[in-house]
């Protein structure tokens, strides 16, 4: 009999009961209203056109033409993911705010229905900025559940979560660690 892999074994057991435990904060995003059919538009032409200043390194006016996109339609989840990483990630640092990227990754993830790993990166990116490793590692695992479609790489996602397991491995051997900050996790 030809044995499983440990990890695949993993992943079948975190999608039979592991998954089944909601992220809370997800749940609780606030989800804008429908947008009409004209906004929907605009908004994709104003992610579009950003994308195309932030090629060019004009990083504030990208920036600009995506909020003024989710203003016209804050239910595009690849937009809002993707200011959700430009905010904690690829920003020039005095852009960057990991504060603001949260509620959007988490809107984004909430909006595309856990089934795109891309948009479930950036949500594990954002919580490792934020310190909250553990979370990170959870978040990033639902990635690579079967039914989970997108852009990043199994091999991508994995590493990732071994940074995430990494840092939080650190973060319990720190001697500032209390039972309280663990519990935030």
């Amino acid at each position: 009999m030809r044995r499983q892999p440990v990890f695949v074994v993993f992943l079948l057991l975190l999608s039979a009961v592991g998954c089944s435990e909601r992220d809370e904060d997800v749940e609780r995003a606030p989800l804008p209203a429908e947008a009409m059919e004209e906004d929907r538009v605009e908004a994709e032409r104003l992610f579009h056109q950003g994308m195309k200043l932030e090629e060019q390194k004009r990083m504030v006016e990208a920036y600009e033409l995506w909020k003024k996109g989710m203003a016209r339609d804050g239910r595009n989840y690849p937009l809002v993911n993707h200011v959700a990483w430009f905010l904690a990630v690829s920003a020039p640092k005095e852009l960057q705010n990991h504060k603001a990227a949260l509620p959007l990754a988490r809107q984004a993830v909430r909006l595309s229905g856990w089934k795109r790993n891309n948009v479930i990166d950036t949500l594990a990116e954002v919580y490792f900025l934020h310190g909250k490793y553990g979370k990170a590692v959870r978040t990033q695992q639902r990635a690579l559940l079967p039914g989970v479609e997108g852009g990043c790489s199994a091999s991508y996602l994995r590493r990732q979560i071994r940074k995430y397991e990494a840092a939080h491995a650190e973060f319990k051997r720190a001697p500032h660690t209390t039972e309280i900050e663990l519990e935030r996790e």
